[in-house]
């Protein structure tokens, strides 16, 4: 807002007002504020508003020391257990990091065909700040029977993997969990009984925050 300038002129001669000088008070600071009685004082600067935003807390799926889900394929419910002996306050980039799967399967329409986990995948993926860095390769577990091991309930697949070492700087890990499961079935070919398998993949996400300090 502009401040007001005021001017005082004043001079006579001969008992009549003439215009004789002026003198001005615009060399003062300007005035930041102007007021009247009756009204509210106007500031010519705006006050600062305090940021409330609050940091959001990072993604720790396994904070608790386990998390358990319940995953689809097609007819196929997988129901999962993720665990580790290692509180994930402890994990960071270095050092080798202990995580323990549980998991089996059931038919959700009723169904008492078989089911059997032909593989388990996780792939690593690795990020900071920026962006993704380099991972290691994946975790893997394939089934040295045929055609896979038992996945149905009662039947539960357990095992135990240990993610590696990560790129220095590493703020989160994602394991990208993929099963590979056989579904039997049987069809009937010129009078007889044929066995046969057919193949559903479920997938599932767990992530974790890695410690800085």
């Amino acid at each position: 807002m502009r401040a007001r300038v005021r001017y005082v002129c004043a001079g006579a001669l001969a008992g009549a007002l003439l215009l004789a000088g002026c003198s001005s008070t615009a060399n003062e600071p300007p005035a930041t504020s102007v007021s009247s009685p009756g009204t509210p004082t106007v500031s010519s600067e705006a006050p600062q508003r305090e940021s409330s935003a609050k940091p959001k807390p990072r993604r720790n799926d396994l904070a608790a020391g386990e998390v358990s889900r319940t995953i689809r394929a097609g007819n196929i419910e997988v129901s999962v257990r993720y665990s580790t002996k290692l509180p994930s306050s402890q994990w960071t980039a270095a050092g080798s990091k202990p995580l323990n799967v549980s998991a089996s399967a059931r038919m959700v329409n009723g169904s008492t065909q078989r089911i059997y986990l032909s593989r388990f995948t996780a792939y690593i993926d690795v990020r900071d700040n920026l962006g993704y860095l380099d991972g290691p390769e994946p975790l893997q577990d394939t089934a040295d029977v045929t055609p896979g091991f038992l996945f149905r309930a009662p039947a539960t697949y357990l095992q135990e993997f240990y993610v590696p070492p990560l790129t220095e700087g590493a703020v989160w890990v994602t394991l990208r969990m993929r099963y590979e499961m056989l579904l039997e079935t049987t069809t009937t070919v010129k009078g007889k009984d044929v066995r046969d398998y057919a193949r559903q993949t479920a997938t599932d996400t767990l992530v974790i925050a890695l410690d800085q300090r």
